[in-house]
């Protein structure tokens, strides 16, 4: 087996079982070749890849690579007042105080009729959730909103809520939930997402931003 890899070629010996382990931090595009002699199985190559994201998740730009995601965020300043609606916008910064309500609204545009869809939103570590599903939550867990179509699954966990269809057929989905700003600080509030879970090269993401939790005025 012959690796071309990080502008140095190397052979190895595949005569018996062996593990060679090659590692390189090149972007330049490498090969294997292998040449059989009619006899030989044929070596397993496994190739992985780790990375550090370049940026925060608060300056991540929409993207349309099979869905459409919208994020706006529906501020309850004041109980007795309409929500201030915020739209989710990569480099921008959306500051509160302690203890406001904010409910979420993201919309997911889907093309055509798809199976096994996931709509993920993950939000800022500054804000705490509010489950409506649960018998001890609070009376503003509930979101105003309504879903145009309810989940077959959902997960309402403690950075993230995830949303799960067997089949989506063609059209516009809204989804709301509440959160609860809690802790004080600045903090990265990540771009929603839609994807296939068994093709995951077909999505799309919202726009990140950045949240700022201050103490009450």
């Amino acid at each position: 087996l012959e690796v071309a890899f990080a502008g140095k070629t190397q052979k190895i010996d595949t005569s018996g079982e062996i593990v060679t382990r090659i590692t390189s931090t090149s972007q330049v595009p490498g090969s294997f070749t292998w040449k059989s002699s009619g006899e030989d199985q044929p070596p397993l190559v496994w190739l992985s890849l780790e990375y550090v994201p370049a940026g925060t998740g608060d300056k991540i730009k929409a993207r349309n690579e099979g869905f459409v995601v919208m994020r706006e965020l529906l501020v309850y300043k004041d109980k007795t007042q309409p929500p201030a609606k915020v739209q989710a916008t990569a480099g921008k910064t959306l500051t509160l105080n302690m203890g406001t309500i904010v409910e979420e609204h993201v919309r997911v545009i889907n093309s055509e009729k798809r199976f096994y869809v996931a709509i993920k939103v993950p939000f800022a570590s500054g804000f705490e959730p509010l489950n409506p599903n649960l018998a001890t939550s609070p009376p503003e867990a509930k979101p105003a909103g309504k879903f145009t179509r309810k989940p077959d699954y959902s997960i309402y966990a403690d950075d993230a809520v995830t949303f799960y269809y067997d089949q989506l057929t063609k059209g516009t989905y809204d989804f709301y939930f509440r959160l609860r700003s809690s802790i004080e600080g600045s903090f990265s509030h990540p771009a929603a997402k839609a994807e296939l879970m068994y093709r995951l090269s077909l999505r799309g993401n919202s726009d990140g931003t950045r949240i700022v939790i201050k103490k009450r005025e």
